[in-house]
């Protein structure tokens, strides 16, 4: 719920690209900690990561939907 009202609030027009690659790249490193188990293979500070991560993941993702989809109407509102 927090991620959406990010997306919608926060995320300005001129922060959109920064935005939308930062969250890619947080993403894909949070993938790793999910799918294969590479984070969580770290020693004893591999599990919190993990958390850590899924967490990340769950406020980051709803607010790259809204920004991302913020964006592609803005693109088809400028051509159309």
């Amino acid at each position: 719920m927090l991620g959406l009202v990010i997306g919608f609030l926060n995320i300005a027009a001129a922060e959109t690209q920064t935005f939308l690659l930062a969250a890619l790249a947080l993403v894909i490193v949070s993938g790793f900690s999910s799918t294969s188990g590479v984070i969580a293979q770290v020693g004893q500070i591999g599990p919190l990561l993990r958390r850590i991560f899924t967490s990340i993941l769950l406020l980051v993702v709803p607010a790259t939907i809204v920004v991302a989809l913020r964006s592609i109407y803005a693109v088809a509102h400028k051509r159309g």
